[in-house]
């Protein structure tokens, strides 16, 4: 039977939990069946909850010039088991090296996905400095993972976003149904196409190759 196409993005609704700090997802029903016939939702919500696609302006002071193409293609997909914590660049070194034929978008695996909507969730594994010259040495364009953000084990924790994305390397964020894919997949990321943002929800879809 032919692969289907499945979807990565986390269906969100109002119990949905932040990340600690920001806001949950809000809907406000200007109008409804009992009254206006028909239904008109308003949504308030930060463009960090679920899914997402970090873009430079998020903590770079730089305008993104993104088309959607950039992020349709093939890519890899690792599993990573992290230690005390910390994914361990070595051992994405390791899985790398079995990868039949590598492509410039890379998802990581770690079965944090498990513990989402929890408040274990924002408890996630960190990554050390050395990721950065992996990825480049490796030319990926796309880092994605099950985690809710990409932090250095020590120091500001948005400085492996701006030492990703000042290099081109964009952040993929809280991705699920992980479990569910092979090592080399097609990848569909689509961006909510809205101006002026920082980051942008995602509809992502993936099939096993």
């Amino acid at each position: 039977m032919k692969e289907q196409w499945l979807s990565l993005s986390l269906e969100i609704d109002e119990s949905t939990l932040a990340f600690p700090g920001d806001e949950g997802l809000k809907i406000n029903k200007i109008k409804t069946w009992d009254k206006d016939n028909y239904l008109l939702s308003q949504v308030y919500l930060t463009m960090h909850l679920g899914t997402h696609l970090d873009y430079k302006s998020h903590v770079l002071n730089e305008e993104d010039h993104l088309d959607f193409n950039q992020f349709i293609g093939k890519a890899n997909v690792i599993f990573i088991q992290a230690k005390s914590g910390i994914i361990k660049t070595k051992d994405i070194e390791l899985a790398y090296q079995y990868i039949n034929q590598a492509e410039d978008m890379l998802i990581i695996s770690t079965n944090h996905e498990h513990k989402i909507n929890t408040q274990a969730y924002w408890t996630y594994p960190k990554f050390e400095p050395s990721i950065l010259e992996f990825l480049k040495k490796h030319h990926i364009r796309l880092l994605a993972a099950d985690l809710p953000s990409y932090e250095y084990v020590e120091g500001d924790m948005l400085q492996m976003h701006r030492d990703l994305l000042s290099n081109d390397i964009y952040l993929l964020e809280n991705l699920v149904h992980l479990d569910r894919l092979s090592s080399h997949i097609e990848l569909m990321v689509l961006p909510i196409p809205i101006k002026g943002l920082e980051a942008a929800l995602v509809n992502v879809i993936a099939k096993n190759l």
